[in-house]
């Protein structure tokens, strides 16, 4: 058998943390994760709905003052309950 590596992953609507907004190009949360994102999607089918997915295990949580504030305690929560991969959509 193949040796794999199990890894949990939360699936995030930034919407529900942030709340509404029109346009992610003018979110600074979105912004902050494009820059950390492993997996980026802008164009996903004609809705151009963005799919980004950080990996939380990369953090690096001595430099936690670079997480946007409203992103802080999801961080911390995530990374408590042994999430690695942050997968957040529109």
């Amino acid at each position: 058998m193949a040796k794999f590596t199990v890894k949990k992953q939360a699936h995030i609507i930034l919407s529900d943390i942030i709340g509404s907004y029109n346009d992610p190009n003018d979110v600074a949360e979105w912004k902050w994760i494009e820059d950390f994102a492993e997996h980026i999607c802008k164009d996903n089918g004609q809705l151009d709905m963005w799919d980004f997915m950080v990996n939380v295990e990369s953090l690096d949580f001595n430099e936690f003052e670079q997480v946007p504030a409203s992103l802080k305690e999801l961080f911390k929560e995530l990374s408590k309950e042994g999430i690695t991969i942050a997968h957040f959509t529109q």
